[in-house]
């Protein structure tokens, strides 16, 4: 049986998030990739991923924004959620972001 999991990586930001509107809450952001075999790199895209959305979220939703931590994996990021879940019961899924996708995105628009 074909593990749909290894060929993946997976990094996750846990926010601590609020606005005007919303008291504060803990949400996780992912982003997604394929594990081409060097593990390292790709966990740095994935992570490059995340820093700008965290960009977009502070500019658009929320007024204060606070890194809660960093997780990456060798797995894929419905593997990692159910993990993180099980150590922080009030968190908030936000968002899985294609890290590849999103990276191909950013190289062709240089």
């Amino acid at each position: 049986m074909f593990d749909t999991n290894a060929a993946k990586i997976c990094a996750c930001q846990l926010l601590r998030v609020s606005s005007s509107n919303e008291k504060e809450q803990l949400i996780a952001v992912f982003a997604q990739g394929f594990n081409s075999g060097d593990t390292r790199a790709d966990i740095a895209l994935a992570g490059i991923v995340l820093d700008k959305e965290k960009k977009h979220l502070k500019s658009f939703f929320y007024s204060k924004i606070k890194i809660a931590g960093n997780i990456y994996a060798a797995t894929g990021c419905s593997l990692l959620y159910k993990n993180i879940q099980s150590k922080y019961s009030n968190i908030k899924l936000y968002d899985v972001l294609d890290a590849d996708a999103l990276n191909n995105k950013m190289l062709a628009s240089k």
